[in-house]
C-alpha cells in the first residue's frame, strides 16, 4: 500500500472489516508501501504483500514475518497467478494514482476466490479523469472529452459488472467517499455458485 495521503480516511474505511477478520482469513496487500495501513488494520491477520520498491518490500518482509512478501510489480504478479490458491478475504489496492489495472489483474486471474472478498481501492486519478479524458485501457473509450462525476461513476459501475462476470463474482460497490484529492471505494465480491 502506498502511503499516499488521507491516511485516517483510509484507516476508517478498512477498520470495520479488519475487526471482523478471523484467524483463517487472509489479506492481499497489493502495494505494501510504508506499512502504515498494515500496522493500523491488517497486523493481526496473515496475508501477502508486494511492492515494486526493493526497500519497501524488504521492510514488509521484516515487519510481516507471517506474511508472504514479494518484490515486483503487483499487477504482473497477480495476473501471473501469484498465490492463486489462496482465497483472500480482503484485497487492498492502495496504489499511487489509479487502481484499475490492479483490480483488473485480480478479476482476470484464474484464482481461488473466498465466498466474499472485500476490496479496498484508492482512486487518486478520478479527479484527473474528470478534468481530462478517459483512458482506453480502463474504459474502452477513446472519447477525448472530459467526464463529469456522474459519467465517471456510470462507466466505473459498468466496468465493475464486466470484470465481476470475468472473475465469476458479483462485484458491487458498497461504499465510497471523497477525501482530499482522492476517492476511496469499498467493494464486495461475492463468489457465484
Amino acid at each position: 500500500m502506498a502511503d499516499n495521503g488521507s491516511f485516517r480516511a483510509k484507516e476508517r474505511l478498512r477498520a470495520s472489516v479488519a475487526r471482523q477478520l478471523g484467524p483463517d482469513d487472509r489479506v492481499l496487500d497489493m502495494y505494501a508501501g510504508g506499512g502504515r495501513l498494515y500496522e493500523a488494520c491488517w497486523s493481526r491477520v496473515r496475508g501477502a504483500a508486494c511492492d515494486s520498491n526493493e526497500v519497501r518490500a524488504r521492510e514488509a518482509a521484516i515487519t510481516r514475518p507471517e506474511w508472504a512478501v514479494a518484490m515486483g510489480d503487483s499487477v504482473k504478479l497477480v495476473a501471473a497467478g501469484w498465490l492463486k490458491a489462496v482465497p483472500f478475504r480482503v484485497v487492498d489496492i492502495d496504489s499511487w494514482g489509479a487502481p484499475w489495472s490492479a483490480l483488473h489483474a485480480w478479476c482476470a486471474s484464474d484464482r481461488e476466490r473466498a465466498p466474499v472478498t472485500t476490496l479496498f481501492l484508492t482512486d487518486g486519478y478520478r479527479r484527473v479523469m474528470q478534468a481530462t479524458k478517459p483512458l482506453e485501457i480502463f474504459w474502452g473509450s477513446s472519447d477525448p472529452r472530459p467526464m463529469c462525476a456522474a459519467e465517471y461513476e456510470r462507466q466505473m459501475l459498468a466496468l465493475l459488472a464486466k470484470w465481476g462476470a470475468m472473475a465469476r463474482v458479483d462485484l458491487r460497490l458498497d461504499r465510497q467517499r471523497h477525501d482530499a484529492s482522492m476517492w476511496l471505494y469499498e467493494l464486495a465480491a461475492k463468489r457465484l455458485s
